[in-house]
């Protein structure tokens, strides 16, 4: 495993080498009651999957990260939380 990131407390960090697929990782842990902000990482992903579905290669040296949010806004709300992610996201990394 590399070094690990650094998150603000009130995050938690699953770091692992090798998952079939951090989506179904995470959704796993959020089924079994994974804390809100727990951020999966891996260095490589076996199932990854893409746009409908397709397979999507994953090979070590890349980002692959899901993280489970439990936001406490009504679901019919979430669709602007992914456009609103995205824009977090562009502007961090630029």
């Amino acid at each position: 495993m590399s070094p690990q990131p650094e998150l603000p407390g009130d995050f938690t960090l699953i770091a692992l080498d090798t998952v079939g697929s951090t989506n179904d990782e995470a959704k796993s842990r959020a089924q079994a009651g994974a804390a809100d902000k727990t951020l999966i990482w891996s260095l490589e992903q076996t199932l990854g999957r893409g746009r409908s579905g397709r397979d999507w290669a994953s090979p070590v040296g890349n980002l692959y990260t899901s993280m489970i949010l439990r936001p406490g806004v009504p679901a019919d709300r979430l669709a602007e939380l992914s456009f609103v992610a995205a824009l977090a996201v562009f502007e961090a990394v630029s």
